[in-house]
C-alpha cells in the first residue's frame, strides 16, 4: 500500500503543496505586522470614542482569526472596563461582499459575550449587531457608575444575561431582552435622597428600537417589599447625551417598614390607587426628568 502511494503521480505534487503551505504559515507568523494591527485598533477606538485604549497583546492567524488579550478602556485616566480576551473570526465569504461579518467571542466582567457584527466596507460603519450576554457579574461594573451619586459609590451585585439585535443606519431597528438574578444595590442616591438597601431581587427588561425611539415594553423589578413595573418610550441609548423626550408610565408597590419613609415621600409625586399601588409617569427630558401624577397606566 505504501509503495502504491509513493509511486502515485499525485504524491509528489501533493507533498510539495503541503510543504509550501507549511512554509507559508511559518512565514506568515514570522512576518505579519501584528504591532501595526495593535496600534490600528487602538487608534480606531480612540478616534471613534472618547475613550483611551490599551492592548497587551494581539495574535493573528492565517485562517482569518484575531485574538486580543487584555484590552483596557479608560476615560479621564480612570479604567472603565477590561476585556480579558476577545476573539474575532471574519467570515471568509464576506471578505468578497460589500459587508464584512465579524463573529466574535469575548470574556469580560466575569462572563461571556458572543455574537456577530456586520461592518459596511463602503460606509465604514457598523451596520448590524447580534449579541448574546451570559453571566456578567454586576460587581464588576461598579467602576462604570458615576461617582457623583453620593459620598459612597453605589455597589451592585447579581448576574446579567440577555441579548440584543440591532440594525443600525438612518432608521435603527431592533429588539432586546435582559434578565438580572440575585440583584442587590447599596449606597444608591436619587436627587440627594438615600434609597434603602435592596437585596435578592429579580429584574427583567424587554423592548424594541424603532422610529428613532427606544420602546420599553416591559421593565420589572421584584423583591421583598418592592414591585415595580415600567413601560413607555425614551431616546436611543447612544443619543441620550443630547437629551430627548422621556415618557415612561410606572406602577410601584412598596410594603414593610423598610420602605415606609420612602413611600411617604413618593405619595406627593404619585397617585395612590385603591389597592395601595403608586402610579404615575416619568416625563420631561433625559436631562430634566420629573415625576407626574397619572393613573392612566392600565397597560403596565
Amino acid at each position: 500500500m505504501k509503495e502504491k502511494i509513493m509511486k502515485s503521480r499525485y504524491f509528489v505534487p501533493s507533498f510539495y503543496s503541503l510543504f509550501f503551505v507549511i512554509v507559508f504559515l511559518v512565514s506568515f507568523y514570522l512576518t505579519f505586522p501584528v504591532e501595526s494591527i495593535r496600534q490600528r485598533i487602538i487608534t480606531e477606538i480612540e478616534t471613534q470614542t472618547p475613550l483611551r485604549a490599551e492592548i497587551k497583546q494581539v495574535n493573528v492567524s492565517p485562517i482569518f482569526s484575531l485574538k486580543i488579550n487584555d484590552l483596557m478602556l479608560y476615560k479621564a485616566e480612570k479604567q472603565l472596563i477590561q476585556i480579558d480576551e476577545l476573539r474575532i473570526r471574519p467570515s471568509a465569504l464576506s471578505v468578497f461582499s460589500s459587508s464584512l461579518n465579524l463573529p466574535f467571542n469575548a470574556r469580560l466582567l466575569g462572563g461571556e459575550t458572543t455574537g456577530t457584527l456586520v461592518y459596511g466596507k463602503k460606509t465604514k460603519r457598523m451596520e448590524k449587531a447580534d449579541v448574546k450576554i451570559t453571566g456578567v457579574n454586576l460587581v464588576e461594573i461598579t467602576s462604570l457608575i458615576p461617582a457623583d451619586l453620593g459620598n459612597k459609590s453605589p455597589l451592585f451585585q447579581g448576574f446579567l444575561n440577555g441579548s440584543f439585535s440591532i440594525a443600525l443606519g438612518a432608521q435603527p431597528k431592533g429588539e432586546f431582552g435582559f434578565d438580572i438574578s440575585n440583584l442587590g444595590v447599596k449606597n444608591l442616591r436619587l436627587k440627594g435622597l438615600s434609597l434603602p438597601e435592596f437585596n435578592n431581587m429579580e429584574s427583567s427588561l424587554k423592548g424594541k428600537i424603532e422610529d428613532e425611539t427606544t420602546k420599553i415594553e416591559d421593565l420589572k423589578l421584584e423583591g421583598e417589599g418592592l414591585d415595580l413595573a415600567v413601560a413607555g418610550t425614551m431616546p436611543l441609548l447612544w443619543k441620550m447625551k443630547r437629551g430627548g423626550v422621556v415618557d415612561l408610565g410606572l406602577k410601584l408597590q412598596l410594603t414593610g417598614p423598610k420602605f415606609a419613609v420612602f413611600r411617604g415621600l413618593l405619595t406627593s409625586y404619585l397617585v395612590t390607587e385603591a389597592n395601595g399601588t403608586l402610579g404615575g409617569k416619568i416625563s420631561g427630558t433625559v436631562l430634566n426628568p420629573r415625576l407626574v401624577k397619572d393613573s392612566r397606566n392600565s397597560d403596565i
